[in-house]
């Protein structure tokens, strides 16, 4: 009876810590903290995508720490045919997704990207994104140059933490 209960009590003991390492795991995964010049990319992350699925999106937050405007001018990865920055914005009562040429971040200024925002969409999808994997990014600014950030898959429908994480710069 014994050896019964201890069976239990230490296999709930290994579900609680492999939970609570999952969880970590993912957390820290969209801790991440890039820096080039005076461009600081932080928390990079993508959501799983369905198996047939063509498009995807990651998500991230670039900070610009210097005392002039950079330019986000390409954004390139070898996952899928385009990747591109794109906007979510709601027009007429709907929303609508537009792409965007290039992007300002101003002197001292932050660029969130999020769901429902400024968001990086990758079309033609070489494979679907798979929870648990990760994926080289490029991200190619005016003054600061290149800035290649691994960015990991989260699950479908994940909301990366973003808003509860700010990594020191």
């Amino acid at each position: 009876m014994k050896d019964t209960i201890m069976k239990k009590v230490l296999f709930l003991i290994a579900v609680l810590t492999a939970t609570t390492l999952f969880s970590s795991v993912e957390a820290s995964a969209a801790m991440k903290l890039y820096k080039v010049g005076d461009i600081a990319i932080e928390n990079p992350w993508a959501r799983a995508t369905a198996d047939r699925a063509k498009n995807g999106a990651a998500y991230l937050t670039i900070k610009n720490n210097g005392s002039t405007m950079d330019r986000l001018m390409a954004i390139q990865s070898p996952i899928a045919k385009i990747a591109s920055a794109h906007q979510s914005l709601m027009q007429d009562g709907m929303m609508k997704m537009k792409p965007i040429k290039s992007l300002n971040v101003l002197a001292g200024g932050t660029v969130l990207f999020k769901p429902g925002s400024y968001h990086i969409m990758f079309m033609g999808l070489k494979e679907p994104l798979k929870k648990g994997a990760s994926f080289p990014l490029n991200l190619v600014f005016e003054h600061a140059g290149k800035i290649t950030v691994m960015v990991p898959v989260l699950k479908i429908g994940s909301m990366g933490n973003m808003h509860k994480m700010k990594p020191k710069l």
